[in-house]
């Protein structure tokens, strides 16, 4: 998933008014989701930010005045962003899995 999606997942319904200090009206659909739709789509979003910048790559050796190296080295980039965000998330969850197991 791209960062903003994640972060759109991941985002807080602030409703005080003190929140950025204005009203924020709250919509009327159910907006919470589990941790394993949010992983999923993060999944999803990873594996196509790699199918994007391997494109971009064979684009660049199939015909280089179509393609702008700066885009393939930031499409590269964001793929490699995204595993690793992904890899520290599934860590993360994977420590707190066998903290709760563990407690007695």
């Amino acid at each position: 998933m791209e960062f903003s999606s994640i972060r759109e997942a991941l985002q807080m319904n602030t409703t005080d008014t003190r929140h950025l200090k204005k009203t924020i009206k709250s919509s009327d659909q159910n907006t919470e989701q589990s941790f394993a739709e949010i992983f999923f789509k993060a999944i999803e979003k990873t594996n196509k930010d790699q199918h994007k910048a391997d494109d971009l790559q064979q684009a660049a050796i199939l015909s280089p005045d179509t393609v702008n190296i700066a885009d393939i080295m930031i499409a590269t980039e964001k793929a490699r962003l995204s595993v690793g965000m992904l890899k520290a998330i599934t860590e993360r969850a994977a420590r707190a899995y066998t903290e709760i197991l563990n407690i007695r």
